[in-house]
């Protein structure tokens, strides 16, 4: 078991382990992170399971019996956009794997609510009961709305690729739907929360409130879109590097 700093790192929606890859090679002057690179049924190295329709309790199951398996020690937990649905549930199931939960631009319903509920099916700001979409997720074509939420701040080959891996990958509508169990607040780890201040998905009044309900003990701001692995990936490895050291 290796006594360094290790990370655990889980995606998003329509997103794999693919996504940290520009993440992880940043700062290539230093040495590069012990991490952990975990997908969700559908997603990533796992797509060809996107027929299933696991429950949460069985996907987080699965990710803590990989995290137990990589023998990393304590690791501080990573979780972008909708993977905040599911690291409460991973860290209160086997606390001993984490050492300090980062929620990065992270949704994170209401204990009782789903992922979908807390974003509802409206454009943003329609609602103010709800996160919304920055266009009509009813009418809108799939790579179009694909391309509002993830190109904000990406070149044109790199938003291109980003879209042929991200039609790929099928976050499970069972876990999109399903009730979380439970919000940070009684978890025994520390966690932090990074507010992306350029996010088209989720705004900064919304992290700050998916912040609350993770109960975190320490913000920070990245001045990124929703994608800042891929657009700021040398400051956010940085800003990681900075909370693994000193913590929250």
């Amino acid at each position: 078991m290796s006594t360094k700093p290790s990370f655990v790192f889980l995606h998003g929606g329509q997103h794999g382990s693919w996504c940290w890859s520009r993440l992880l090679s940043a700062n290539e002057s230093q040495q590069p992170p012990q991490a952990l690179l975990l997908d969700v049924p559908g997603c990533g190295l796992k797509r060809a399971r996107s027929h299933e329709n696991p429950t949460l309790a069985e996907v987080v199951a699965e990710l803590n019996t990989e995290v137990l398996a990589a023998d990393l020690g304590p690791a501080i937990l990573v979780g972008h956009s909708m993977a905040g649905s599911l690291m409460p549930s991973m860290a209160a199931q086997a606390p001993q794997l984490y050492s300090h939960l980062v929620f990065l631009s992270a949704c994170l319903p209401r204990r009782g609510e789903s992922v979908m509920d807390t974003m509802g099916q409206c454009l943003a700001g329609q609602d103010p009961g709800v996160v919304g979409w920055p266009v009509d997720p009813t009418s809108a074509p799939p790579l179009e709305l694909l391309g509002a939420m993830f190109g904000p701040g990406l070149d044109g080959p790199t938003l291109q690729h980003l879209l042929q891996e991200a039609v790929q990958d099928q976050w499970p509508m069972s876990l999109a739907t399903a009730p979380v169990p439970l919000d940070g607040h009684l978890l025994t780890q520390p966690s932090s929360y990074i507010v992306t201040l350029q996010d088209p998905i989720l705004p900064v009044p919304w992290q700050g409130r998916f912040a609350e309900r993770a109960a975190v003990k320490a913000m920070y701001t990245l001045d990124a879109p929703h994608e800042s692995f891929i657009s700021h990936p040398s400051e956010l490895m940085t800003l990681l590097s900075q909370i693994a050291a000193h913590g929250p």
